[in-house]
């Protein structure tokens, strides 16, 4: 699991020349990126729909206080640690103390509560949930699963690099295009 989080088993030189195939500058390609992974996909999950329609920077504060509020803590050998709030405590949580729309608290709600109900659940049966669309199932599967071969088209932060670099072929990163979303 450790690898997988980390991307260990990531061939850097051949993702490397995947992301050149796509017609990005070799300037703009970052040799041996990796995949930030998650725990679990329900982490990942929670970290999609708190980054639905905002910065990296406000997804990142929601999250921090998120797992200030939810997350259990504790004192190891003189250090503070915490853990990522369980879907239990989630699915009991009215989210108060985030500061963004009722609908995605609604939302947080809900995957807790369906992920406690279906514990194996694979992210594509999220979509039957309100406010669980393409965008945050792609981007659980990205990070939960560790999946290689995510386009993220729609990101606002992808689309905007497509206007600096519109002759740029995504498909042409295949298998790779994880690693292109994150490039951009």
């Amino acid at each position: 699991k450790i690898r997988q989080v980390l991307d260990l088993n990531a061939n850097t030189g051949v993702i490397y020349a995947g992301l050149l195939a796509t017609g990005l500058p070799e300037q703009n390609v970052i040799n041996g990126l990796r995949i930030p992974g998650s725990w679990s996909l329900f982490d990942a999950g929670v970290r999609a729909v708190l980054g639905q329609q905002v910065s990296v920077k406000a997804a990142t504060n929601l999250l921090n206080t998120l797992v200030e509020e939810l997350g259990e803590s504790k004192v190891i050998d003189g250090e503070l640690y915490r853990w990522f709030p369980t879907p239990e405590k989630m699915a009991k949580s009215r989210f108060n103390f985030l500061k963004m729309p009722q609908s995605r608290k609604t939302s947080l709600s809900n995957l807790a509560k369906y992920v406690l109900e279906n514990p194996n659940s694979h992210p594509s049966e999220w979509l039957e949930l309100k406010g669980i669309g393409p965008w945050t199932v792609e981007y659980a599967k990205m990070r939960g699963m560790g999946n290689t071969d995510i386009w993220l088209d729609t990101d606002l932060g992808v689309k905007k690099a497509m206007d600096i670099f519109p002759n740029l072929h995504p498909e042409n990163a295949a298998p790779w295009r994880t690693y292109l979303t994150f490039n951009m």
